[in-house]
Parts: structure tokens; C-alpha cells; sequence
């Protein structure tokens, strides 16, 4: 396997097929594997440092407005529903301890009783969610498209949905140019302006793809990224993924700050290391999408930076 000029994978069948055909499946599943990480794993995102390819961003039309959201009115908005967040988070965490004391207790009724609560809370909880996220998004009539060179059959509806979401969020002149690749594995990826992605992938992961080439193609936006992880992180060591998270599918490499990402709502993911990328506006823009309210109370600081770098560029 080799990359190409054009930042696409090559690759020979007939030494491929020489390598794996004394090879039983699993091997060769993990050869391959081995072959795409040395590849994609030594993305922008992740290993060693590449030139930022210089390509098309879609721009607002002459005379369109600026898209730009005020982040005052924004934080204004939400101010209006703190108190309802937080109350309807604190009835949900209650009752579902509440859930699991009763069916420890083998209280069918009861369980059920609470559960009807629950759900009903849970509504409440989206119906909230739904109308925060019109005070974070940009008017419809403001957004621009990402433009896509290419798909693949398998990803196109995957990738234009992802691709929809970004455009809520995301200024109109950050929006980047990119492909659509099948990638059958259950991590998706972005390398070189190729989202890796397949029929399965959903919105927000392909919306979070998306932004690695917001930051990859947008010099200004990675520099401000990296800023605010160093300033965030101040003079705490990096720690392995693995470690924080518990999760051992984290490969030794995967390292990052612990910081208050997680403490404050987020992901330890976060604060993730690379030479030449972040994932703090891909985590970000994902949080911000998920629950506007909840992101804004818990971590205020980091809601800003993604409101204003990717917003107001």
C-alpha cells in the first residue's frame, strides 16, 4: 500500500494477494488493518506533519450576510434555559437511581412507575434540546454547502447528511472541499480532505469528520485550536488515551490532557494530541449539537471557543 500524489491509498492486488494467501482470515483481517493504520494513522491527525493542501472552501455569495452569530445573544438565549436544564437533569439522574433501587427491590409496579416519569422527563429533556439548538445554529438562509469532489455509492447518503449538520454550525467560508471514501472499520476517519466513512456512519460522526478538514484546510482555525488545547492544558503531562478512559482499544500512541474536559460534561477525547490537528472543535461542534445547554453550563470557556472559531472566523 502507498499514498498517492492526490492523497488517495494505492495498492498492488497481486502482492497483496501474495502476502495473504497462505494466511488464515483473521490474519490477514489484521494485516490489513496493520496496513491502513500505517497509512491513516499517519494523517495530519495523527502522526507525522503534511502540508495543508490548498483547496476550494465554499464562500458566501457577493452581498450574502456574514452568517456570523453573536456570541452574547447566543449565550443571552441560553441563559433563559439554564434552570429548566438543570432541573430536568437532576429529576432524571434521581430517577433513574430511583429505576434501579426499585427493580433491586423487585418492585415491578413501582419501576414501571418511575420509568412513565422518566420517559416523560426524557421528552422534556429533547423538546429542550431541540429549541437550544436553534440559538446555536445558523439561519437556515445564511448556511453554506461543503463541496464534495467524489462518493462513493455507500457513503453518499451518510456523507451528505453529515454533511447538512456541519452546514448548521459551521461559517459558510470555513466549509471545506472534500471526498467521500467507504472505510469498512468501526472507527471513521478523516485523512487528506477523505472523510472514511461508510453507509453506517451517522451524522454526527461524518459532521465531526467534516470539521478535521475545517481545521486542516483553514490554517488560521488550526493555530487557534492548538492555542487553546496549550492554554487549556497549561503544564500537565500527557497521558495515554487508554489510561484516562479505561477503554484498551486505544492504541499505545494515543495520548492526550486530561484537563477538565471530562469533568466538565465532555470526553477526555477532547484533549487528544497530534502533531498538526485537534479534537477539540470536531468534540466541540459534536457536544454542541447533542445538548447546546448542557455544553454552555458545564463548560463555558470551551463553548465559547467553538461558537467563536467556528462562527465568527
Amino acid at each position: 500500500m502507498w499514498v498517492n500524489e492526490n492523497g488517495s491509498i494505492g495498492y498492488h492486488i497481486s502482492t497483496l494477494a501474495k502476502q495473504f494467501a497462505r494466511l488464515d482470515a483473521q490474519t490477514a483481517r489484521q494485516r490489513i488493518e496493520t496496513l491502513l493504520d500505517a497509512h491513516v494513522q499517519a494523517s495530519p491527525e495523527n502522526a507525522h506533519p503534511k502540508p495543508v493542501p490548498q483547496l476550494t472552501r465554499a464562500v458566501s455569495a457577493p452581498g450574502a450576510k456574514t452568517a456570523a452569530q453573536d456570541l452574547t445573544d447566543i449565550k443571552n438565549k441560553l441563559d433563559a434555559h439554564v434552570k429548566k436544564w438543570s432541573n430536568l437533569a437532576g429529576d432524571i439522574f434521581l430517577l433513574d437511581g430511583d429505576i434501579n433501587r426499585a427493580t433491586a427491590l423487585g418492585d415491578a409496579t413501582m419501576a414501571r412507575h418511575l420509568q412513565s416519569k422518566l420517559d416523560a422527563r426524557n421528552a422534556e429533556m429533547q423538546k429542550l434540546i431541540a429549541e437550544t439548538r436553534s440559538h446555536v445554529m445558523l439561519p437556515a438562509g445564511e448556511r453554506g454547502k461543503v463541496s464534495f469532489n467524489h462518493f462513493t455509492p455507500t457513503t453518499k447518503a451518510a456523507a451528505l447528511a453529515g454533511a447538512k449538520l456541519a452546514e448548521s454550525y459551521i461559517h459558510p467560508s470555513l466549509l471545506p472541499t472534500v471526498n467521500a471514501v467507504d472505510f469498512n472499520r468501526n472507527r471513521a476517519a478523516h485523512y487528506r480532505g477523505m472523510l472514511l466513512i461508510n453507509l453506517k456512519t451517522d451524522a454526527s460522526t461524518v459532521m465531526h469528520e467534516i470539521t478535521h478538514a475545517v481545521e486542516q484546510q483553514s490554517p488560521h482555525i488550526l493555530k487557534a485550536s492548538q492555542d487553546f488545547l496549550k492554554k487549556r492544558a497549561g503544564n500537565e503531562s500527557s497521558q495515554k488515551l487508554s489510561d484516562l478512559t479505561g477503554n484498551k482499544e486505544y492504541k499505545a500512541y494515543e495520548e492526550a490532557y486530561e484537563d477538565e474536559f471530562f469533568s466538565r460534561g465532555g470526553e477526555h477525547y477532547a484533549g487528544k494530541i497530534y502533531p498538526d490537528a485537534t479534537e477539540l472543535l470536531t468534540m466541540g461542534i459534536e457536544r454542541l449539537h447533542e445538548n447546546p445547554v448542557e455544553f454552555y453550563s458545564n463548560d463555558p470557556e470551551y463553548f465559547d471557543f467553538v461558537i467563536h472559531t467556528l462562527q465568527q472566523p
